[in-house]
């Protein structure tokens, strides 16, 4: 009996001591779990918080950190521009070409903002891993490393002064033409964008076309233009012209002349040089589509022609013809497709 009795309480110590193992087995186990789920819980967290800030930070629009997207970027390979502002949330941004001429189809208005994306329906914004951005077409595609630019201060262009130069050299007295020295506008204006950065510099229009171009108004003293663009009421009648004074002349003797027109190659693009010519006794006759005018050059006496419709050239006028030179007809006379006709009759 004592034998027995013996081996049972063996056996209950030895089951006893497993289950303290056990208990304190399964105790560590569910601390450690515990321990676990609190780290992953905090990197989750930390995850959230910096996520949200991050967002924020994009969504405000606010200089903070790197985040802020508002502002103007360049490719300075490309010479393009990006600009990019954000404002309750939504984005907007439109690329620009190196010119400062508007690529259209490459503007997007209240776009969406994820993290470093700015979704758009033609054309879309990502944010390279150097801060840098990239655009990309909706066909698919990025490119440029499009850098922000701080502000620059704005140029102040003041108005020229041209009565010197008129005193100096005029063709009043050189070609017998008179010139109305108040109607000369030597303005110089400028197109800025939003951040006040300058895009593009013309000139004004309040004056005559005829009076600017014969006294040489629309240059300084050494031929260079003082603006990149003529008026641009003349720019956008040429729709496709570039409309940089420096492919613009003048034909005349002491300029660009009536030979050397004729040995231009013909503009078959609308986006050609642009030319001036003062014509005297304007005669016209009917043609299929529109009236043919033609016209004898001021200076040479060569005979130019053009087309259109203008109800108020009578023969015998005498004109200045703004247009390009589309080539030479059989006997060799310039023709032009002209954008702009003014009268002159009383200039001479």
């Amino acid at each position: 009996m004592k034998k027995n009795t013996k081996i049972i309480t063996v056996a209950v110590i030895i089951l006893v001591c497993s289950l303290l193992s056990g208990c304190q087995e399964s105790s560590q186990k569910a601390k450690d779990t515990k321990k676990q789920n609190i780290i992953a819980d905090k990197q989750k967290e930390n995850s959230k918080v910096e996520e949200t800030t991050q967002n924020e930070n994009i969504r405000e629009g606010e200089a903070k950190d790197d985040n802020d997207l508002t502002g103007t970027y360049v490719d300075e390979e490309s010479g393009e521009t990006l600009k990019v502002v954000v404002k309750d949330g939504k984005a907007s941004f439109c690329l620009y070409s190196k010119d400062g001429e508007e690529y259209s189809d490459f503007k997007e208005k209240d776009r969406d903002i994820k993290d470093n994306y700015i979704d758009g329906e033609m054309s879309y914004v990502s944010k390279n891993m150097d801060g840098s951005l990239a655009f990309s077409s909706g066909s698919g595609g990025s490119w440029g490393k499009f850098v922000k630019k701080e502000k620059g201060a704005k140029i102040d262009f003041t108005n020229f002064n041209s009565s010197d130069r008129l005193e100096k050299e005029t063709y009043q007295e050189s070609d017998g033409i008179k010139i109305d020295k108040d109607k000369i506008n030597n303005k110089v204006l400028k197109f800025e964008n939003d951040d006040g950065e300058l895009c593009f510099t013309y000139l004004d229009d309040d004056g005559s076309y005829f009076d600017e171009i014969v006294s040489g108004a629309w240059y300084d003293e050494n031929g260079a233009p003082l603006a990149k663009m003529p008026p641009l009421n003349l720019w956008r009648k040429g729709h496709l012209w570039t409309g940089d004074l420096n492919d613009f002349h003048f034909v005349n003797p002491k300029g660009f002349t009536m030979d050397q027109l004729k040995r231009t190659n013909p503009s078959d693009d609308m986006e050609g040089d642009l030319y001036a010519i003062i014509l005297k006794n304007i005669t016209k006759e009917q043609g299929d589509d529109n009236m043919i005018y033609y016209g004898e050059d001021y200076y040479t006496g060569e005979e130019v022609m053009f087309r259109g419709k203008y109800s108020k050239i009578l023969n015998g006028d005498n004109v200045l013809i703004i247009g390009q030179f589309i080539g030479l007809t059989e006997d060799d006379s310039p023709e032009l497709d002209v954008w702009r006709v003014e009268l002159c009759n009383d200039r001479f």
